[in-house]
């Protein structure tokens, strides 16, 4: 049963890129043996930049790079552990928003959401709710880690959609 679910999310461009694995089949790709964590998440964005720029779907071979890197990416991360806390494994949706920012680079950030009953990908209601909360969090939170990194690089490039959304949450 399809139970692990990926989303790569350009918040530029409001492009998602949408995969779904079992539990199973999901785990080796967590794993990044022999790599540190700069070069899993310099491969990661510049999979996702390339996967974003051809509008790659989860079938395409871009889009299967991209979710492949990503989730190489997020085997690295905090968020990956405390997954994993408890013995709970890796079912529910992964999330890895690309940001890019005004002075031309970009950043990437995890997020898990355990699933609550069925499994089930997110509906584009609750996909635009995740990203409204990521988003204002990571803007205006007040233990936000990637505030900083956006005053520095002349703030975020959003896509004009989300930005109005923003301004009207």
């Amino acid at each position: 049963m399809d139970n692990t679910f990926f989303y790569l999310v350009d918040t530029g461009t409001l492009w998602v890129l949408y995969g779904k694995l079992t539990e199973e089949e999901a785990r080796p790709l967590f794993a990044a043996a022999g790599k540190d964590l700069a070069s899993v998440t310099d491969a990661a964005g510049a999979a996702a930049m390339i996967a974003s720029h051809a509008r790659a779907t989860g079938a395409s071979p871009e889009g299967q790079t991209a979710l492949a890197a990503c989730a190489r990416y997020l085997g690295f991360t905090q968020t990956f552990a405390q997954a994993l806390e408890g013995s709970r494994g890796v079912a529910g949706h992964w999330v890895v928003l690309m940001y890019r920012l005004k002075s031309g680079g970009m950043t990437l950030r995890p997020a898990f959401i355990r699933l609550d009953g069925a499994p089930a990908p997110m509906t584009p209601g609750e996909m635009l709710r995740m990203l409204l909360r990521m988003i204002g969090e990571d803007l205006h939170g007040p233990s936000s880690k990637l505030r900083a990194r956006f005053k520095q690089n002349g703030g975020l490039q959003l896509a004009p959609a989300l930005e109005a959304k923003l301004r009207s949450h």
